[in-house]
């Protein structure tokens, strides 16, 4: 996993230090693009971007999707690495 990419992206590194910061959050694209500041579309992208690489859990309903801060002891790991530099 390269986390370089995200951190260069401003709205990944903010969703990213949400979740880490925040790990028992669940939110929705609407709520994320709230907060970043962006469409629901460009938060969706993202956070669809990030549970691709297992940042992020996607908890899918027959209405929304919500997303929540890995588990992965290893994922957490190098976050956390990659936020000291």
């Amino acid at each position: 996993m390269s986390l370089k990419k995200f951190f260069n992206s401003e709205i990944h590194k903010k969703v990213i230090i949400f979740f880490r910061d925040n790990p028992s959050s669940i939110d929705t694209p609407r709520g994320v693009a709230t907060w970043v500041g962006t469409s629901r579309e460009k938060a969706k992208k993202v956070l669809d971007e990030l549970q691709k690489e297992g940042i992020l859990n996607a908890i899918e309903t027959s209405s929304t999707s919500g997303y929540s801060f890995t588990q992965d002891k290893k994922i957490i790991k190098k976050i956390d690495e990659f936020t000291k530099k």
